[in-house]
């Protein structure tokens, strides 16, 4: 190595016996305990290319965010500062739901850990690599009544793939092979995230001083690819000539353009679930009501299932009926299965076969169902969220990424997807994230917010008002931070729309348990934070909006009522 100045970054061959023990060269026996730790620690994240870091202010994690500023400033890292863990939890999130690369984040001690549960879960259920780095208190205050100190190791249970702990202290040993065990171990941690695409934990204890004397210097190198290289299997051959239907759900980057190919190889439609694009002139249109006929000609012999699916009753209901399911790109979390060949990577293309008289019978089935469906539309005086759906399919900007809520947001863009369209959303030229994993409704913002920011392109959320209430201090961003751009579109209907379509809307104290009416008026609390903020009364004024943002900017669209959306969903769910 050369001679080294504080925050130098240093080029390193890392065949060279020496780098093996580059931290130990960085490390400064002048610095405190906890600051060793924070540089270690940082230097795990960049040699493991994470490029994307939230954190959440506080005293204990102090060390570890001066040391990921310094790291920001020399380009190894974006780092985004939230007043709130939660927040900070879902945007670091969403920036690895839309990117696919891992990223992390960071909290003080105490309650702030248990605030990145809901996170965690949706991380683990979604297969996302999230890094968590909590900040914790020494050993010697554990149990002792002191200032936030709880139980932090291990914390988050089987919701994270490995959880351990380090103590900073362990750093004053001055054995080169100590500290490099240590190392290894959290790299171990980090690895394993990356690899398998799932959350971890890495919990930090922190001695005092908690403020570094020196400034830190990093070593800048290129990242292992740790990704898993699965082995092709090949479909079985009885297969290939039957009726078979496509179901794309959520899957990783890497997979989107799997889903065309194979289709195109096997000429069977395709039902595309989302988060999933759109593969264009194989889809089967509006497949939730299409699913509906009774037409036996219809029927598949064999369902071929790509990522996580089944968003609507339909699709599970034809799953469980029909004989043979074969299910690829699997997710981990998903143990129980009806398929006769289900495996975690993908299948391998096979020669070109000719189903087309079977997949055209259901493309023009969904043209009829299509068309229907447009017609009761146009029918339909009153604007609701379907409209707005329909308008967004067919005018979303070539390229851009709209993050969907869960509940109805997603199941509105399933039920109206359709290659009738035409447009770049149903030619797979926008792209699609929600929270897919639980299927939640936290979090919607602020992931929308992650998804943004690592996002080149225009970035809008769909989302109802329950969702933007539940995560409404997300839009809260302190000054000195980047500030995302992206267009929110919130279909305001007063409560919670979804509960008015299931088996308890007609009990007794709906409204009180389910529908949960706020009457907020929720253009003036988001301008009220500081935000862009207006009501849409009409589509052609929403069209108009639908362009290049700078900033945030939030549409609020006053819809019909509750109970005439279910009314309207029931009756397109009829046509059939």
């Amino acid at each position: 190595f050369k001679q080294k100045t504080a925050y130098e970054i240093v080029d390193c061959d890392w065949s060279s016996d020496v780098c093996s023990s580059d931290l130990l060269v960085l490390m400064s026996t002048k610095q405190p305990a906890s600051a060793l730790a924070a540089q270690l620690v940082v230097q795990q994240l960049i040699d493991n290319g994470v490029e994307f870091v939230t954190l959440a202010p506080g005293s204990r994690n102090g060390p570890l965010s001066l040391a990921l500023v310094q790291a920001e400033k020399k380009g190894l890292l974006s780092l985004h500062v939230r007043i709130d863990e939660r927040s900070a939890a879902y945007v670091a999130l969403g920036a690895a739901i839309k990117s696919g690369k891992p990223t992390a984040v960071l909290t003080t001690s105490g309650t702030a850990v248990a605030n990145l549960f809901p996170a965690i879960v949706e991380a683990k259920y979604s297969s996302v690599p999230l890094i968590v780095l909590t900040a914790d208190r020494p050993a010697a205050v554990q149990g002792t009544g002191a200032n936030q100190v709880i139980v932090q190791r291990e914390i988050f249970g089987d919701y994270v793939a490995r959880s351990i702990e380090i103590a900073s202290e362990s750093l004053n040993i001055e054995t080169s092979s100590a500290r490099e065990a240590i190392k290894d171990r959290i790299n171990s941690v980090f690895s394993i995230a990356i690899k398998n695409k799932v959350p971890v934990h890495l919990n930090i204890n922190l001695n005092e001083p908690l403020v570094p004397t020196e400034e830190f210097t990093y070593i800048k190198r290129k990242s292992n690819d740790l990704n898993n290289q699965n082995i092709p299997e090949n479909i079985s051959t009885e297969y290939l000539n039957k009726k078979g239907i496509i179901i794309a759900g959520g899957t990783n980057l890497e997979y989107e353009n799997y889903v065309s190919e194979i289709s195109q190889a096997l000429d069977w439609p395709v039902i595309v679930e989302p988060p999933h694009i759109c593969v264009g002139d194989n889809m089967i249109s509006n497949s939730s009501v299409s699913l509906q006929s009774k037409n036996q000609e219809l029927k598949p012999e064999v369902v071929l299932t790509i990522g996580r699916t089944g968003l609507s009753r339909q699709v599970n209901q034809l799953i469980k009926e029909t004989k043979v399911v074969l299910s690829c790109a699997v997710p981990s979390v998903i143990t129980n299965s009806l398929a006769k060949q289900k495996i975690g990577g993908l299948f391998k293309i096979p020669a070109k076969q000719n189903n087309t008289e079977w997949k055209n019978s259901w493309i023009n089935h969904g043209k009829m169902v299509f068309e229907k469906i447009q017609k009761m539309l146009s029918s339909f005086s009153p604007i609701s969220s379907l409209h707005v759906v329909d308008l967004l399919i067919r005018k979303l900007p070539i390229d851009s990424h709209i993050h969907l809520s869960s509940s109805f947001a997603a199941r509105d863009f399933d039920l109206l997807i359709s290659n009738e369209y035409q447009s770049p959303f149903s030619n797979g030229k926008v792209s699609v994230s929600m929270n897919r994993g639980v299927n939640g409704i936290d979090g919607v913002v602020s992931t929308a917010i992650g998804a943004a920011l690592v996002n080149k392109k225009s970035t809008f959320a769909f989302l109802g008002d329950i969702a933007t209430i539940h995560d409404l201090n997300s839009f809260v961003i302190p000054k000195l931070e980047k500030i995302p751009d992206i267009t929110f579109i919130i279909c305001d209907n007063n409560g919670g729309g979804i509960f008015n379509t299931l088996e308890q809307a007609d009990v007794e104290d709906f409204e009180r348990v389910y529908g949960t009416p706020t009457n907020i008026d929720l253009v003036n609390v988001i301008k009220n934070l500081d935000i862009d903020a207006k009501y849409i009364n009409e589509l052609k004024d929403l069209e108009k909006e639908l362009n290049e943002t700078k900033g945030i900017k939030v549409l609020v669209v006053k819809v019909t009522s509750r109970v005439n959306e279910a009314d309207l969903r029931k009756n397109l769910l009829s046509i059939s």
